[in-house]
């Protein structure tokens, strides 16, 4: 242990001496040991702080510490590897990264570096919670949800854009919203955006939001039918019940017609016909029906799409060939789709 006492006294040192006169006369071990004695002094440790972000910058196994673990993580990218800023919080404390941040940013060899890091220290603080008034202090100037946002999505899967904590204490409803309306005027952002819409879209439905909110948040009126295209579920054919897109869909649906009665929308079973082909939307069917994961979402559809049949006269015969997958699944078909027509008037009152 190296005793740095005698170097902490005020009588022994004063703060004019500089960093470098300190490194000259003492080894590192001892210079180390002097900071971080000087950082538990309140009188000190600013100065502590300043002179540990010079060793910190000056120091030749840094660098080769950062090139190391940045090239690593390039040939690695799938390692679970710790982020270069988490590994330097452990060391320091928030103010200390602050101040060191600020030293390099405004050296002309470390400025870069420093501004680097500024990135990823502002990204880590958003994660951890940190509240915008928070961090503006620590860093001396104002940060904005806009710049919290840029950073945030730099290394944020767009399947868990909007799942954590940080995007709901800096950024409003409004504020996502007219983001992702610029970027969707940018050919290069584009894509993305209509993913991060996508994702705010399932957000806003998952908690609640009315159809009203959304499309007034959205600056346009998105109906059942926008929404199916816009949670992508045309593409989703397959496997289509097994989305919880599919849920999102068919929740919003449901509030939409609740909350706005007087605007004609499609049925359910249309938009599906619609978006993916009857065929595809039998065979979905037909698919479901055998996963108990998914059979009751296949007969609320098999439903409807009989009770559409049952409107324009389709012949038994061509339910049971359409639908239909065994003999006794046949049997079943064709009786229910023969009471569901015996069921319905001959005429009704708009005739």
């Amino acid at each position: 242990m190296v005793n740095v006492k005698p170097l902490v006294g005020a009588d022994t040192i004063s703060r004019s001496v500089s960093f470098d006169t300190l490194r000259a006369t003492n080894s590192d071990t001892a210079l180390s040991q002097l900071l971080i004695a000087w950082k538990k002094a309140p009188d000190m440790e600013k100065v502590a702080t300043s002179w540990q972000s010079k060793q910190l910058q000056t120091c030749p196994q840094f660098k080769t510490w950062l090139d190391y673990s940045m090239d690593f993580k390039k040939a690695n990218p799938r390692a679970d590897t710790v982020p270069v800023i988490d590994t330097l919080a452990a060391h320091y404390s928030d103010k200390a990264l602050a101040r060191i941040i600020k030293t390099a940013k405004a050296g002309p060899t470390t400025k870069i570096r420093g501004a680097f890091f500024e990135n990823a220290l502002i990204g880590k603080w958003v994660k951890d919670g940190k509240s915008s008034t928070y961090i503006s202090n620590m860093l001396g100037r104002q940060v904005t949800p806009d710049d919290a946002f840029k950073l945030l999505t730099l290394d944020k899967a767009p399947d868990n854009l909007f799942a954590s904590r940080e995007y709901s204490s800096w950024l409003t409803d409004q504020k996502l919203a007219r983001i992702i309306k610029a970027a969707q005027t940018n050919r290069l952002s584009k894509l993305r955006a209509a993913q991060f819409e996508k994702e705010l879209f399932a957000k806003w439905v998952e908690n609640g939001k009315t159809s009203t909110y959304i499309s007034n948040t959205l600056g346009r009126q998105v109906t059942p039918d926008d929404a199916f295209n816009l949670l992508s579920l045309d593409k989703a054919a397959d496997n289509m019940f097994t989305h919880s897109a599919y849920d999102t869909w068919l929740k919003y649906a449901k509030s939409f017609k609740e909350e706005n009665p007087n605007v004609k929308t499609d049925p359910v079973i249309d938009t599906l016909m619609t978006n993916l082909g009857d065929h595809a939307v039998f065979e979905l069917i037909k698919r479901a029906e055998k996963t108990p994961a998914t059979e009751e979402k296949a007969a609320y559809i098999k439903n409807a799409l009989l009770d559409e049949w049952v409107k324009t006269n389709k012949a038994p015969a061509s339910v049971v060939n359409l639908l239909g997958t065994s003999s006794d699944d046949r049997k079943v078909l064709l009786s229910t789709y023969l009471e569901k027509i015996k069921s319905t008037p001959v005429f009704t009152a708009a005739d």
